[in-house]
């Protein structure tokens, strides 16, 4: 917490917080005016990767010049401050307005989404991706005028540019439900429409009065599965064809420019669906029905496509699945891999723990497996190929294919430290984690060491590392409850290392700078307390730790 007065700044009141800053409203002496400052944390000034990405986002949102984006006005490094100060907007979110409202009228629709493609469409004009377009980052004040905010996260194109490598090319950023597919699946093609697809997310809430998806009853690889791989369900209004067009899964498909689609919206070219009737098909019987398009709500049509997609799975799913698991068996068998199906032999015990509770710590706001992943299945239930041999290892690599194995192939290594997973595996569609848990990206992990390493002199890994089990102990206190293992790992020639002396935990996430592409990892030595962050080639085969959705 900062003092009552920044410079000639007087604070009043805390606005809102967020995991690397806060927001005050302040009054300006010298100007006689409230103001908004957005105060990076006191854990994280000193952090310099953090430190530069808060820096970043004050030069961006200062060199914006719009009346629909929020200005920067000041920049404070005094000691241990590092703010900006921001012009001050008395109003509520957009996601506040639509919490408080619901469904928006269509002239409301117009004039508050015209504002919202303007201030994005100069974003980009600027060279800049925003990357978090959502309704919490746009303020409307009491007279309906719409202010963008929040660069924290936005994405320079100019590679030429100093702040190029400050910006996440190679991770995964971005608020789950309102992300692009290939924010998802590829961070490297994000551009200026990965935006337009964001907004229109944002155009389908403003017109349906709901959110697209229920993150209460969907895990975040759900979530993500839905967004890579299903079209938003239609509104049934007229505003489907700017929504449908904005959230096209090829970006080749969407509006190219936000000016694009102001142009559709003001030429009056917004149609709604030319079909007129939708059919409807009876739980009862194989019968049909057909029912006007206006008579059918937003929950039902929904709720068919839920029940379209039950039936579609039911009949001849077993039939297919067989012959699909059979396939992958014999495909992978071809190659050498050794597997260990659930339900067969010896192996039923291993499917029995596999479904079992895990042990949970919580770790500030995160929760956490307190035990390393040992899972030989992915979520769908199709078996990883085990890699044994050397051979069978690097051949999974070169190939880019999932693989998993015990350290020194000894199933007490995975008892004690669980299994090595390559990246491949980590990223494949069918999901790793288990139901309800993802593998943590880059930024959860960072979170993690940073919020240990507050309060006091004890170093985060120090605090991550179990008490035993280590070469040379004594440095590891498990004061967190991570019960970090020294599991080692296997490189890329497949050949085992430092088991006992390091333990290391893949992210989801890729490091792609500088031209290299592999993985970030997290890793923790016997030799001293602290927390690495390496990035080595994604053939890698580490430990598993897995965070709560």
């Amino acid at each position: 917490m900062i003092g009552d007065n920044v410079l000639h700044y007087k604070l009043k009141s805390e606005l809102g917080r967020g995991g690397m800053a806060t927001v005050y409203l302040a009054h300006d002496n010298k100007f006689d005016t409230n103001v908004a400052i957005k105060v990076l944390n006191k854990e994280f000034v000193h952090n310099d990767n953090i430190r530069k990405r808060f820096l970043a986002e004050a030069k961006s949102m200062f060199k914006m010049s719009h009346p629909n984006i929020i200005k920067v006005n000041d920049l404070i490094e005094e000691n241990d401050t590092v703010a900006f100060v921001m012009e001050y907007i008395e109003g509520e979110t957009l996601k506040e307005y639509l919490d408080r409202k619901g469904k928006l009228k269509d002239d409301e629709i117009k004039t508050i989404f015209s504002q919202m493609l303007e201030a994005v469409g100069y974003v980009h004009e600027q060279n800049l991706v925003h990357r978090d377009i959502k309704p919490s980052n746009f303020m409307i004040d009491k007279k309906g005028k719409i202010k963008l905010m929040d660069f924290g996260i936005a994405k320079t194109l100019d590679a030429s540019s100093s702040e190029y490598t400050q910006t996440g090319t190679g991770m995964q950023m971005g608020t789950p439900m309102y992300m692009s597919p290939e924010q998802i699946t590829e961070t490297k093609s994000v551009t200026a429409q990965s935006d337009i697809y964001s907004l229109g997310v944002v155009l389908w809430q403003m017109v349906t009065g709901q959110k697209p998806y229920d993150t209460k009853t969907l895990s975040n690889f759900q979530l993500q599965n839905k967004i890579v791989n299903e079209a938003l369900i239609s509104s049934n209004t007229k505003w489907d064809t700017i929504i449908q067009k904005c959230t096209q899964k090829d970006i080749r498909s969407r509006f190219f420019k936000c000016a694009e689609i102001s142009q559709t919206i003001n030429t009056g070219s917004v149609k709604a669906d030319s079909s007129d009737s939708t059919v409807l098909e009876s739980q009862g019987a194989n019968t049909k029905q057909e029912k006007p398009r206006s008579e059918i709500s937003l929950e039902e049509r929904m709720q068919q496509e839920r029940e379209r997609k039950r039936g579609d799975n039911s009949q001849g799913s077993s039939r297919i699945k067989w012959i699909l698991m059979v396939g992958v068996l014999v495909l992978f068998s071809a190659l050498g891999y050794h597997f260990f199906i659930a339900g067969s032999g010896s192996s039923k015990s291993a499917s029995l723990k596999e479904e079992k509770t895990f042990k949970e710590v919580k770790i500030g706001n995160q929760l956490w497996m307190a035990e390393n992943l040992n899972v030989s299945t992915f979520r769908n239930g199709d078996p990883i190929p085990e890699a044994r041999t050397a051979e069978e290892w690097k051949s999974a690599g070169e190939n880019k294919r999932s693989a998993w194995c015990y350290y020194d192939n000894d199933p007490a290594n995975g008892e004690k430290y669980g299994k090595l997973y390559n990246w491949y595996t980590v990223n494949d569609p069918r999901g790793l984690a288990p139901l309800g848990w993802h593998v943590p990206s880059h930024e959860e992990w960072s979170e993690l060491t940073q919020y240990l390493e507050l309060g006091g002199e004890e170093k985060a890994g120090a605090k991550m590392k179990s008490k035993n089990g280590w070469l040379h102990n004594g440095n590891g206190t498990n004061s967190s409850g991570f019960a970090g293992l020294p599991g080692g790992y296997r490189d890329s020639d497949g050949a085992f290392l430092d088991v006992g002396e390091l333990g290391e935990w893949l992210s989801s996430g890729e490091y792609t700078d500088y031209g290299v592409n592999n993985a970030w990892h997290i890793n923790l030595r016997y030799i001293n307390g602290f927390v690495f962050s390496p990035s080595p080639p994604k053939d890698f085969g580490c430990s598993i730790r897995c965070i709560k959705d």
